[in-house]
């Protein structure tokens, strides 16, 4: 009863329901008309609704099954407890592809993730802001386990921990991985804290050194395995001035412009995902071709990127499930803090909620700042790891467990008796 009285559970329906039909409407493709001899951009099947280029519709649309099943079980998990699993085990599972991936870049084994490891903020890299998520979850999660004395929980907390952040490191701009590893260092400061509260200083102790352990993954991935020319440009890229040149202001001006043109041509539904590189060329000018590249994927501006792609409605659809999911979290908020007042914790209300509950305006923050600089959200990697941190965020609230204990029935007190 309580997953159909919860509105994201409907917002999930929804969800399946616009992927499933995004996923019908794929097709769009650049072809050859010759009628009249030019290129033409081919129209979706229905143009009333949702589409995508190619055959992209399927994994949206699996994702969006997957995130729904994941959202709604999180929030509706049978304790903190089975709430701090479902986070250490997702975590854990992110951690060793962040390590797979990240070794195999090292080597340079696999062309498009040694690309990934050396994209600059004007190559629009989408792989790492993922991981730094998951790199957070994974701090507060872990800390959580470890002041509950889960022995078992070590191992994989700093699988957890080496993996996401040798994602982070290695597929994300210097600059952005500096700024979400400030954030997870505040929030070791707060599991710390909230770790000695309920565990003990021994719990306190070996969880830093975990965390610190697992940190220590990417550094000695890149100093042990990287090429010279990989270390150089992560070293390199902590420098402003050259991580954005002269040439990245122009760049994002004119991308932006072409994304601003095709959102004003299909301002409700978007020309479809994917589908920026394939209208680009058509809306570019001759003076723009001496500053984007051959082919433009992405609009640098994720805000732009967003619209010219999915339009007023696909946007709103994304607004909502945010929306949602910060309503939840401000109302558990007020829940907590009532429930807290009447045991004396109120003073100390900040310390007394697991960490994990603070992470959800941290991370709201660290996305829409990102948003300005990268197409983050046409990353499905980047989409699940921000809803399932609000989800784990909201859902972790200490709760009143009176308030959530049926009153029993007239008739249960008979049979009772």
């Amino acid at each position: 009863m309580s997953i159909v009285k919860d509105p994201v559970f409907y917002f999930c329906l929804l969800l399946v329901a616009y992927a499933l039909v995004r996923w019908w409407n794929s097709g769009i493709a650049v072809w050859y008309d010759s009628e009249q001899s030019k290129w033409l951009v081919r129209e979706p099947t229905a143009t009333v609704m949702p589409a995508s280029a190619g055959n992209s519709g399927f994994l949206p649309l699996a994702a969006a099954v997957a995130l729904s099943v994941f959202l709604v079980g999180a929030r509706h998990a049978l304790g903190l407890q089975a709430r701090v699993f479902c986070g250490l085990t997702a975590t854990f599972l992110v951690g060793v592809g962040g390590l797979i991936s990240a070794v195999l870049a090292c080597l340079g084994k696999n062309a498009y993730l040694a690309s990934s490891a050396t994209a600059g903020l004007a190559d629009v890299p989408l792989l790492g802001t993922a991981f730094g998520l998951f790199l957070l979850l994974s701090v507060v999660f872990g800390m959580d386990a470890e002041g509950r004395k889960w022995s078992a929980a070590r191992l994989p907390f700093v699988v957890a921990v080496g993996g996401s952040s040798a994602g982070l490191v290695l597929f994300s701009p210097p600059l952005i991985a500096a700024l979400h590893l400030l954030v997870v260092l505040l929030f070791l400061v707060f599991s710390t804290v909230y770790c000695a509260r309920v565990g003990s200083m021994g719990s306190v102790a070996r969880g830093i050194g975990l965390v610190v352990l697992g940190l220590s993954v990417p550094a000695l991935l890149l100093m042990g395995l990287a090429s010279p020319e990989l270390q150089q440009v992560k070293l390199q890229g902590l420098d402003v001035e050259l991580a954005f040149p002269l040439e990245y202001k122009s760049l994002h001006q004119v991308l932006s412009r072409i994304a601003k043109e095709m959102w004003m041509e299909r301002p409700w539904l978007g020309v479809g995902v994917g589908a920026y590189g394939l209208h680009a060329p058509f809306l570019a000018v001759k003076a723009d071709w001496a500053v984007i590249p051959p082919h433009p994927q992405f609009a640098l501006s994720g805000y732009w990127t967003l619209l010219a792609e999915r339009g007023i409605i696909g946007c709103a659809l994304l607004f909502l499930c945010v929306a949602l999911l910060l309503w939840s979290w401000g109302r558990r908020l007020w829940e907590a803090f009532r429930y807290l007042h009447h045991n004396d914790d109120a003073d100390v209300f900040l310390f007394a909620c697991p960490p994990v509950v603070w992470t959800a305006p941290f991370v709201c923050v660290l996305v829409a700042l990102e948003l300005l600089i990268s197409p983050l959200f046409n990353s499905i990697a980047s989409v699940f790891a921000f809803v399932v941190s609000l989800a784990l965020s909201a859902a972790s609230f200490p709760r009143d467990p009176k308030a959530s204990t049926p009153e029993p029935s007239q008739t249960s007190l008979n049979q009772g008796k």
